[in-house]
């Protein structure tokens, strides 16, 4: 078969990548393979990008994984080497489109307290999408009077805010936590608390 190298590179489509986990430790992926045409059958593969940067997880076997790591394009391309020659060919570039997944607020948990102050209460949130790290903050919007106690809120992307009333009013508040990613992308949602006489 002389002449007969590897005689056709084909990826498989790429897709736009737009939303992840709503974990802090999970990210959107994608997968390319590469298929060679004749050859000897023995081959080596080495896969590369130029562009965004992201992260490639089994960068030398025929299918590796991209990791998001920012908003952007990152073109990947592999070496296949057919081993028995000593002959390597270049894939075409495959252009990964890598977009920012929608900024949201949710998750939201409502809490109780007692208006007299003897029982605060407590909210949650968690933010997802966007491009971490978050700037998240918490304020009182509507009801009864409430401040958030000294050193809350705690927690990123998953945000617990600690709130005491002492007002004495069963009204119950509504509060609203409030999101800016490393973008300037913003996002809020708001949840009740109740205040209720132990």
């Amino acid at each position: 078969m002389s002449g007969s190298l590897i005689s056709c590179l084909q990826a498989t489509p790429i897709s736009t990548l737009s939303s992840y986990s709503a974990s802090s430790t999970s990210t959107t992926t994608t997968t390319i393979t590469v298929t060679t045409g004749t050859g000897s059958g023995s081959y080596t593969y080495s896969w590369t990008f130029t562009g965004t940067t992201c992260t490639i997880t089994n960068g030398t076997t025929v299918s590796p994984t991209f990791t998001y790591s920012a908003v952007g394009t990152t073109n990947a391309y592999c070496i296949v080497t057919d081993t028995s020659r000593g002959i390597s060919v270049r894939s075409p570039d495959f252009i990964i489109t890598w977009t920012s997944p929608v900024l949201a607020v949710g998750s939201m948990v409502s809490g109780n307290g007692t208006p007299d102050g003897s029982l605060n209460a407590t909210t949650q949130g968690t933010v997802t999408g966007g491009t971490p790290p978050y700037t998240i903050t918490w304020a009182r919007t509507l009801g009864n009077f409430c401040s958030q106690v000294v050193g809350s809120p705690t927690g990123n992307p998953t945000s617990t805010a600690t709130w005491t009333c002492t007002t004495g009013s069963t009204t119950n508040s509504t509060v609203r936590m409030s999101v800016t990613d490393n973008v300037g992308g913003t996002a809020s949602n708001t949840t009740t608390i109740s205040w209720n006489i132990a």
